[in-house]
């Protein structure tokens, strides 16, 4: 049996590892923008998929910008709207400090299914994520999701990195399975003390 190459760009997942996922304080946080019940946004962005578009790459973020203003049935400011929907990111210090000890062995990444508004939005209102990583891709950019093979095709092709030599490190079951079918190594994350466990065993000190 060949055993797989020490990764050479450990990618990171955003909401559910580098940052907490706190969707109720988004949701609120939008409707107080416009004239539309919280209850209605959910159903006009969530239940009907325009969310997964947003994800998908189907609107930039300005298109996006625009949808969301015509649903809130008002215009609001650009920098408005993305505070508003950053509010469901809150930043894990202890998952940070991994990152930043890890980078002194291999460089560190973030691999994000999430729409354009975020991905522009990222360094002003999320600086401390925005900062720890290099490269950053999301699945907006990428056109395709995370467990969607394309996705991790498109950016293995777009990092010029063989496959088995990239790793993502993500709390969705059916995102790890994703990836190991794609050729890359991946860790399923549960905690930090487990992380760095699976980290070690893979090679990759941090220091």
């Amino acid at each position: 049996m060949v055993s797989s190459p020490a990764p050479s760009l450990a990618f990171f997942d955003l909401g559910g590892v580098v940052a907490r996922f706190l969707p109720e304080r988004r949701l609120p946080a939008l409707a107080a923008l416009g004239s539309t019940s919280a209850a209605r946004l959910h159903e006009a962005i969530w239940e009907s998929g325009l969310s997964r578009e947003f994800d998908a790459g189907q609107y930039s973020a300005t298109a996006m910008h625009s949808k969301l203003c015509e649903l809130l049935g008002t215009h609001v400011p650009v920098n408005s709207v993305a505070a508003a929907w950053c509010l469901a990111f809150e930043a894990v210090p202890e998952v940070l400090a991994v990152v930043r000890s890890l980078r002194s062995c291999v460089p560190v990444g973030l691999l994000s299914n999430n729409p354009p508004l975020l991905r522009e939005a990222l360094s002003r209102y999320l600086p401390e994520v925005a900062s720890a990583f290099s490269p950053i891709l999301f699945s907006c950019e990428l056109g395709a999701l995370k467990p969607e093979a394309a996705l991790f095709e498109r950016a293995a092709q777009r990092l010029g990195v063989a496959s088995n030599q990239l790793l993502l490190i993500d709390d969705s079951t059916a995102n790890v399975t994703g990836a190991r079918r794609a050729g890359w190594q991946a860790i399923h994350f549960k905690s930090v003390p487990d992380l760095e466990r699976n980290l070690s065993a893979l090679g990759l000190e941090a220091a």
